[in-house]
């Protein structure tokens, strides 16, 4: 829990620190490859599968997880 809370700061503190010369998609954009690259490894380390069992519901959770870091960044960036 500890370490989530960090993460969040952390990752808070990066996102205000280049959204002044970066815009917020590409903030997302870079957030999510990074996410991605560790998700996969993980899943491949571990032998996981990646299907979802229900997609549809699957890309309306992406598109949420999408919505809400793109607002929550836009957020950040203009405190």
């Amino acid at each position: 829990m500890i370490a989530a809370s960090v993460g969040f700061a952390v990752m808070g503190t990066f996102v205000k620190a280049v959204s002044a010369s970066v815009p917020t998609g590409e903030i997302v954009l870079w957030r999510s490859a990074l996410t991605t690259l560790v998700v996969l490894g993980l899943a491949v380390q571990s032998g996981g599968s990646l299907v979802p069992v229900n997609v549809g519901m699957h890309v309306v959770r992406g598109l949420m997880g999408v919505a809400s870091m793109v607002l929550y960044f836009t957020a950040i960036s203009r405190l």
